[in-house]
Order: C-alpha cells, then structure tokens, then sequence
C-alpha cells in the first residue's frame, strides 16, 4: 500500500514538472543554494519580520477617516455575533442602502474582532497584521509556483512585509477590504496554478472558494478570471478551453450573480461614480503608483495628483521600455503577465471618481496593495537574469548585499513614516501638508484641536473645510458648536441655519442646538418651534425637555420691555440678513432702548454699523459689547479695529 502511495505521488511530481511553465517564465537555479532548507523557518522569518516592522502600529489609535464611522459607532452591533446574517446584507459602513460600497467579508471580519478582548482599537489592528503576515506568506509561495526560486520568492515575500506602500494598508483599519482582497486574490492565483499543473480535483473547489471569498472581500475580485485566461494564453493555451475550466468558469458567474444580488440589497442606488471619463480623470495615478515604489514621493494618507511623482512615473515607465527595446532577452513572457497583473487590478479603482474627490482626495494608496505583485515580480524576474548572467561568486554576492540594502531601505522608510497613522492629529497634518484643499483632513484635523481646547485653531480649520467644500454639512454643524461656545451666536445661527435649509433630515441635534441659540438670541418664539421640532425627532431627547422647560420660565419671568427688544432684536437680525442693514439698524438702536444691558444687541449694532461702512462707530459698539464679556464682538475687534 505504501509503495502504491509512493508511486502515484512521484506520477504527481513529475506531471507538475511537466506542467510547469516555459523556460521563459524563469529559470531557477537549484533551491539548495539558498540556505535555509526548512520552508518553515522562512515563513517564521517571513512574519517575524512583518510584526518587527509594524508592532508599533498595534498601539496607534484611529484616525477618525471612516474607522470611527464604521468600528466606533458600531461597537453594539459588532459585539452581537448574531449578526453576522444581517451584516452580510448591509453596506460598507453597517447600514441598509446609505452608501455605494459593498463589503461583507469586511463587515463580518469587524464583528469577528470585536468577539476579541475589549479594546476594539488594538483586536483591528491585530487583524489587519495578521492578514499581512499571511498574504506575505501566500505571495512567497505564489512566486515559487511563478518559477521563482525560493532565494527570490523570500526576497519578493520580504518586499511585501516591509514595503513602506503598503503601509496604508495595513495600518488603516477601512483598508481591511482591501488586505482580504489580495490575501484571497493570491490564494486563487495559487490554486488556479496548482489546478492546472496537476489537474487534481481538490484544487479546483478550493479556487471556486478562494475566488468567492476574493470577490466578497472587494469587487476588483471580479478580474481573477481574465487574468486566467491571459496566464494560459501566455504559457499554456492548451488548457484554456477544457471541460474543467468550463466548470471552473460557470461557478464564478454564479457566485458573482450571488454577490450581485446581496450586493444590490444592501447598497444605495444612483450614488455610483463609475465611468470611463473617472478613468481618464484618475490616469495620473498609474504613473504615480509606480514612482512611488521606488520613491515615496507625494506620500500621504489622502492624495492629490502631483505634477512632480507623475513626471516620475512616467520616468520610470520610459526607462523600462527603453531597456526591453534594447535588452529584448529580458522581456519575458512573465513579465507581460506581470504588467497585465499590475494593471488589471489598478483599473477598477481608476473607474471609481465619488462626487467628493475634489473636495477630499483624488486617490488612497493602499489600493496599491494588490497590484503592486506585478512590480515585484517584474523586479524580481530582471534580477534574476542578472544574477544568470553574471559569472563570478563575488559579484553574485554583491547582487545579494544590494537586494538586503534595498530591503532595508524599504524598511527604513516604512518605520519613519507609518506614524503618519498615530493619530487623527498626525493623520490630517500628512494629508494637510501635502494635499492643503483637502476639506476631510481640516475636518479631522479640527475636531482634534477642540478635543485639545484650541478653539481658535479648529474654528480655522473649519473655515478652510469650508472654503473648499461649502456644502460640508459636519463642518458647519461642528463650527456652529464652537461659535456658540464663543458666544458669537448669530454666526453660530446662520451656520445651523445652512445645516437644516441643505439637509432638513440631518437630525435632532442640529434643532436643539439651533433652539439653544436663538435662546441667547432671545428669539424665544424660534427657540421654541426648534426645541419642539428636535423633541418630535427623538421624543427620548433629554436634554431638549429641559431646555424647553428653561426657556418657558424665561419667557414667563421676561420684563414687557426686554420682551419688546427681543422682538426687535430679532426682526432686526432677519433685515440684516436680507441685506436690509439701515432699517435693521433702527430696529436695533430701538432694541437697545428697551434693553440697554445686552451685549448681544449691541454686537448687532456694531455688526450692521460694519456693513454700512462705518468702521468707526462699529468698533466703539463693539468694545462695549466686549467689555461686557461678548466673545464676538471681541473676535470682530480684534479683526477689524486695530
């Protein structure tokens, strides 16, 4: 019996030999060179090098880009693990149909760590090092399928582990899709070459299983199959047409009519930004991709197109075809497939421009993750016919000592720049240094400096939110927080007032708070209708109930004359707005009158003074005002009289 077993395995070896690929695809010198023998010590070495490089990462906090909107704010939900059906059907951020993004393999991941400990912070973080230990030790093995031996496989898988590109993806947690999508993309490549060299059955269900759980991780899953069918093309088209294959390819279309069908249930229709014009908008990031794998030019956590990293990418990308136009031996069948690798699974995120973009960033770079294989292997196979053509130990020996140096370059610059993730604060500095229209990052970056106290300098970030992207609802509601905090309580009013006129639905707080300024305003009748209206949104709104209760004692216990400059006062703001500064201004002076010890009223004066011209005569108003303790009117001194 053992004799047979030993007899049909040796049939297997040598029917992969047969199968393997043409010489063109590499011709790897004898694995026993390498000296290390066990194949487990390299893939110890493999993820002891993964975690030396990113244990730091394990600490980090998030950086309030998505990870809070789809971890924190979920924590209830992910804690249940009996949601896991219900997660499949929702989108990318658990909800039912609010965004365009589908990613269940994601969602369940999430709810998975969230099984883990109590620190939700620290099991994501884990997990993401965990998927990027074993996708380097997926592509170590990929790469000796490929023809490589195992001294450029280990080198490849190195690249992969210490590779500062990659770093996005990694330690950004929204990025999981992602990591799961090249993890499950490799293990499909892996069972596709091991399916078609040895023909045994049991790899093809486990392609059928790793493409399903690829395509359920990301839609980009859905190229695996061309990238098949060029593979064949390129090395062994015999097997492109056969009766397994046929099989092979009916299951996929049926797991994608599948994710298809789940995916329309749980996402929003008509947000798509889909198109080939997004391509051609997005054309700049192949160039820029490929410049910053070798260089990390334009490196930061929400990217702007770059004149400079293109003009290097496209460098680069002229250098190679000039050196396989002259070397033509180089230009090997592999590494057409390596393009076509690199590009195939580029394009898709290129088709994908969101209305936002110009107002965010015009690309994320841990997209990179997946098709970056197709550098590697191009890198890997030129080196490789180097090393062939040289002759002497020595100078094989230096090629050796240059792979370590560019390793430990990449590694260098991995460890000097992953801290741009620390933080929300180092998070939104990256991005504000190098993309400074980016409205996100000065939102992120605003809600810290509140966090810290640093009013001034959040109500600034806002304002740059705002100026290139005017319709951002967040930063308007979160600026007016802090102006009324300031007691600049008419700005705080026209933002909220931007809030509700752009999007009614936006909820009950944006109601309270706006009842709450007009409170001060003394616009008690408004203060009302908006308390009201926030109590009708959320009945369980405690706070709402108490300051309805306040403000009814107010009006009760309310001097007929503070009454009437109420009245004036607020039928003045209205004229004001309207443009209306000289009847306002009357209605005014007629509020301060009644009311001569508010301080608001007189701001108002200063403010409409102002917009008439009279710069003098606001700035005595407002130092009134300001001596009484009015931040806005200080703020307006400060400003305009100095």
């Amino acid at each position: 019996m053992a004799k047979h077993q030993q007899k049909k395995q040796n049939q297997n070896i040598r029917q992969v030999n047969k199968q393997a690929p043409s010489a063109e695809i590499a011709m790897p010198v004898n694995n026993d060179s390498f000296p290390i023998k066990n194949i487990l010590i390299i893939y110890a070495i493999i993820a002891v090098v993964c975690v030396g490089v990113y244990f730091r990462a394990l600490s980090y906090d998030y950086t309030n880009h998505d990870d809070d909107v789809i971890v924190l704010n979920n924590l209830p939900f992910l804690k249940d693990a009996s949601n896991i059906p219900e997660a499949i059907v929702m989108d990318a951020w658990f909800r039912h149909k609010e965004i365009e993004l589908y990613r269940p393999l994601q969602n369940v991941s999430y709810i998975i760590d969230a099984q883990v400990g109590s620190d939700i912070i620290f099991s994501t973080h884990l997990t993401n090092l965990v998927i990027h230990i074993l996708t380097c030790l997926a592509v170590f093995y990929l790469l000796t399928l490929l023809a490589f031996n195992r001294k450029y496989a280990f080198f490849g898988a190195l690249i992969y582990a210490v590779h500062y590109l990659f770093l996005h993806a990694v330690i950004w947690i929204p990025a999981r899709g992602d990591l799961l999508l090249a993890l499950f993309a490799f293990l499909t490549m892996i069972t596709f070459l091991l399916q078609v060299r040895t023909n045994v059955w049991y790899f093809y269900v486990l392609n059928v299983l790793a493409f399903s759980f690829a395509l359920f991780a990301k839609e980009t899953a859905i190229m695996l199959p061309f990238i098949f069918a060029i593979y064949l093309f390129l090395f062994n088209r015999k097997k492109i047409f056969t009766r397994k294959n046929a099989i092979v390819l009916a299951c996929y279309i049926i797991i994608f009519f599948v994710y298809y069908f789940l995916r329309d249930m749980s996402i929003a229709k008509g947000e798509q930004q889909v198109s080939i014009k997004s391509f051609f908008l997005n054309i700049q990031t192949i160039p820029e991709t490929i410049a910053k794998f070798f260089v990390p030019i334009n490196f930061c956590t929400m990217v702007a197109y770059n004149l400079w990293a293109t003009l290097l990418g496209l460098f680069i990308m002229a250098g190679f075809i000039v050196l396989f136009t002259v070397k033509k031996d180089l230009f090997s069948k592999l590494i057409v497939f390596a393009i076509v690798w690199f590009v195939f699974f580029l394009v898709p995120g290129m088709m994908y421009r969101p209305e936002f973009a110009p107002h965010t960033y015009d690309y994320l770079d841990h997209r990179a993750y997946l098709p970056a294989l197709g550098a590697v292997i191009i890198i890997l196979s030129l080196l490789h016919n180097l090393e062939r053509k040289i002759k002497s130990k020595f100078s094989k020996n230096i090629l050796t000592i240059g792979l370590v140096i560019f390793l430990l370059y990449l590694m260098g610059l991995n460890l000097v720049l992953n801290n741009i993730y620390k933080n929300p604060t180092s998070y939104s500095e990256s991005a504000i240094t190098h993309n400074d229209h980016s409205s996100l990052a000065y939102f992120i970056h605003a809600v810290e400096m509140k966090k810290t106290g640093a009013e001034e300098k959040a109500i600034e970030d806002y304002n740059n939110a705002i100026k290139y992207y005017p319709k951002f609802i967040d930063a308007h509601y979160n600026r007016a927080v802090i102006l009324y905090e300031m007691q600049q309580y008419e700005a705080a009013l026209e933002d909220l007032d931007f809030v509700i006129a752009n999007k009614p639905d936006y909820g009950y707080s944006v109601y309270g708070m706006r009842g709450i300024v007009r409170s001060s305003l003394a616009d008690y009748d408004g203060a009302e209708k908006d308390f009201t209206t926030a109590l009708k949104i959320n009945p369980d709104y405690a706070e709402g109930y108490k300051n309805m209760e306040t403000l009814q004692q107010l009006k009760k216990n309310r001097p007929p004359a503070l009454v009437e400059a109420e009245k004036l006062n607020a039928l003045g703001i209205e004229l004001a707005k309207s443009g209306n500064y000289k009847d306002a201004l009357v209605l005014f002076e007629k509020a301060n009158v009644k009311d001569p010890a508010s301080s608001q009223i007189i701001f108002n004066l200063g403010n409409c003074l102002h917009a008439m011209g009279d710069t003098k005569a606001a700035c005595e108003k407002w130092n009134i005002a300001a001596v009484r303790g009015n931040q806005g009117a200080k703020a307006m001194q400060e400003k305009f009289c100095k």
